[in-house]
């Protein structure tokens, strides 16, 4: 009796234990106002971070598009949360690229991109993903109900602006965004999409990260974090997977990636290429690490760009 005492009390520590862990993580991930940051690894091969090396080319290009007269818009989520955007248009255009930010970031991760996109005639319309910038939301779902919200973008843009392309441009946690939403419904103007270093899925990402920064395997950690964002946020991380929606959809899509990204690693954009259903392009940047392909080879990210839109 009294070992079976013992043996209950000592489970119930585990657990405690164990979902007490779990918690911090999943708020670590998830929770809108609990970001403290994960642990910095440097590259692997002992190399300079980019985004700190290019630290400087990319605030001022933020800083740029910042100053730009943009039109604030807004638009409801499915689930009720007031998401907003800013608008740029060109005179005259009828082509719009909608641009999706990565995790925890801003439309500054479009900073040396988007006048590219503006020479190019194309409006542009950044978007505060949910639970970012201005837009609502306690918890990033990392593409899962994000998609959705791609999507009502596209036909709020393709019903208020009634033009005749509208392209799908993501980096990081947002090209996963507009992956995820290649099979969903979108009006006709929605012409392709471009994803910048995106992952497969949630499951993937967190996988992944677990076992570099933290040196954990997925179980069971993985697992408890799994349960408590379905409990507080309402959403699954294996509910959605890019291998799943890419193999469905018929939109053209152009992949990116850095060969030395370390955070969303280049498997994830060669699995999401082989098993993608509609024309497709791939360009991987050599040396880059995660989002800063264009910096690192910007010719070649440009001619791979310009070539892709001008096609559709």
């Amino acid at each position: 009796m009294f070992w079976s005492v013992l043996l209950i009390i000592l489970l119930i520590t585990i657990f405690a234990a164990l979902y007490f862990v779990s918690n911090i993580f999943f708020r670590l991930a998830c929770d809108r106002d609990y970001h403290v940051g994960v642990p910095n690894k440097e590259p692997s091969d002992g190399s300079e971070n980019q985004l700190v090396k290019f630290s400087k080319e990319i605030n001022e290009g933020a800083k740029r598009f910042d100053n730009m007269p943009t039109e604030l818009v807004s638009i409801k989520s499915l689930d009720g949360l007031l998401l907003s955007g800013r608008y740029l248009p060109v005179e005259g255009s009828k082509k719009t690229i909608i641009l999706a930010h990565g995790y925890r970031s801003s439309a500054a991760d479009f900073s040396c991109a988007w006048e590219l996109y503006r020479e190019l005639g194309f409006n542009l319309l950044a978007i505060d993903q949910r639970a970012h910038g201005r837009s609502e939301g306690k918890y990033i779902t990392f593409g899962v109900k994000e998609k959705d919200d791609v999507r009502l973008w596209a036909e709020y843009v393709d019903r208020v602006y009634q033009p005749e392309t509208i392209i799908l441009d993501g980096i990081s946690m947002g090209a996963a965004t507009v992956m995820m939403a290649a099979d969903l419904p979108m009006p006709g103007s929605v012409k392709g999409i471009i994803a910048d270093c995106g992952f497969t899925s949630p499951w993937d990402q967190f996988e992944h990260v677990l076992k570099k920064n933290f040196r954990l395997p997925k179980f069971p950690l993985l697992y408890t974090c799994q349960m408590i964002a379905k409990i507080k946020a309402d959403f699954d991380f294996k509910a959605v997977s890019t291998l799943d929606t890419l193999k469905r959809t018929s939109l053209p899509i152009l992949f990116i990636h850095g060969s030395k990204d370390d955070f969303v690693p280049p498997w994830m954009s060669d699995k999401n290429y082989k098993i993608c259903a509609s024309e497709k392009e791939y360009v991987k940047i050599e040396g880059a690490q995660h989002g800063t392909s264009f910096l690192i080879d910007t010719e070649k990210c440009k001619k791979a760009l310009i070539g892709f839109l001008q096609k559709l």
